[in-house]
């Protein structure tokens, strides 16, 4: 099938307790089908690979929210394209932000065993969603997020709101990095993007086909620019795994 597929994680190919087992139908059916799955998501390369192990999958991810293309080069991670700043210039902007009274706490100022407690992550893969270059997620005080915004923004860096924290990077976002990843890697092949929330908003505009799983955040009522809008009626692996059975079942019959 002449297809490519790039999805979200959290909350999308995983559900909230991190499993993917719902989904495994439709990944056994895209692996026979040959059809590369591409994960897109906040997380870490280190996290995206070791997803990708846990998952069967392989070839190059997007990480940190379209901060950098990752690929493994006899077993090494290597960054085939940065669209971001460095996370050292990030953690500087907010360091000034809390010198103005700004309230928040990030991934920076926990160490693993904390990281762990505010994702629900073992403590292993909390540690590699602390390894990050390019972008740091934070909790941020009702109050104090309009300044922070302001500051953000007067500093060309961006915030986007995912399930758990609101990720801050450079001039990056997952739809960009989509697109390029699949004109590079992948011409010619009917894009399919999966997501559920608002940070996976530009991908989902760039699909081919894009589809909305189902969300608290309604995500679905913004996505305007994709060729085609389907949504989903479960939430997480089960919504994933119901889209992909029946666009494949699509695909099949002509």
């Amino acid at each position: 099938m002449n297809l490519l597929v790039i999805t979200d994680l959290d909350e999308t190919l995983l559900d909230k307790d991190y499993q993917f087992s719902a989904a495994q139908p439709a990944l056994d059916a895209l692996c026979q089908a040959a059809v590369p799955v591409i994960l897109n998501s906040s997380k870490t390369a280190l996290e995206c690979f070791y997803w990708q192990d846990r998952i069967g999958l392989s070839g190059p991810a997007i990480c940190e929210n379209g901060a950098a293309l990752a690929e493994r080069v006899n077993g090494q991670l290597e960054y085939r394209e940065v669209h971001s700043c460095a996370r050292e210039q990030i953690l500087a902007v907010l360091a000034r932000a809390r010198g103005l009274g700004i309230e928040f706490e990030g991934f920076n100022d926990w160490d693993a065993r904390t990281i762990a407690a505010n994702t629900g992550l073992p403590l292993k893969q909390a540690a590699l969603a602390g390894q990050r270059d390019f972008s740091e997620p934070l909790r941020v005080a009702d109050a104090d997020r309009a300044a922070l915004l302001n500051l953000l923004n007067e500093e060309n860096l961006s915030a986007q709101q995912g399930g758990r924290f609101l990720t801050i990077s450079g001039d990056s976002d997952k739809g960009r990095a989509a697109r390029m990843l699949a004109d590079t890697y992948y011409p010619d092949r009917q894009l399919i993007v999966l997501g559920d929330s608002p940070n996976d908003l530009s991908m989902l505009n760039g699909a081919d086909i894009a589809v909305v799983i189902a969300s608290e955040r309604q995500l679905g009522m913004m996505v305007e620019q994709a060729g085609r809008v389907m949504y989903t009626d479960q939430a997480g692996a089960k919504g994933w795994n119901e889209a992909i059975l029946a666009l494949m079942e699509e695909v099949k019959h002509g």
